[in-house]
């Protein structure tokens, strides 16, 4: 009985916690997509941002289905250390970098 009510005790402490929002770059490659996936797959836990390199990216990752939300992508340059802060914002708990050397 104890084990079970700490069991609730988590899981509505849990419920109560805001998703953390974490980044991912690489979004529309093979790793990062799988990674992204992953995360947008636990919304109580993660509010994903994957960031794809171009808009042709951004779209493919959309049309390949699995209910990718519009608002969950972003393009942007990741060399450009202006237009990230732009689109990330100052509420990240985690940045995961999986863009590839090769375009």
């Amino acid at each position: 009985a104890m084990s079970q009510g700490l069991s609730q005790l988590s899981s509505s402490c849990h419920a109560l916690a805001a998703p953390q929002k974490v980044v991912v770059s690489g979004a529309g490659g093979q790793t990062g997509q799988a990674l992204f996936r992953k995360l947008l797959a636990l919304p109580d836990e993660f509010a994903p941002l994957g960031l794809v390199r171009s808009e042709s990216s951004k779209r493919a990752l959309l049309d390949a289905g699995g209910g990718v939300p519009e608002d969950a992508v972003a393009v942007v340059d990741v060399t450009d250390f202006a237009a990230l802060q732009a689109v990330i914002g100052p509420d990240v708990q985690a940045v995961c970098i999986a863009t590839s050397a090769k375009p």
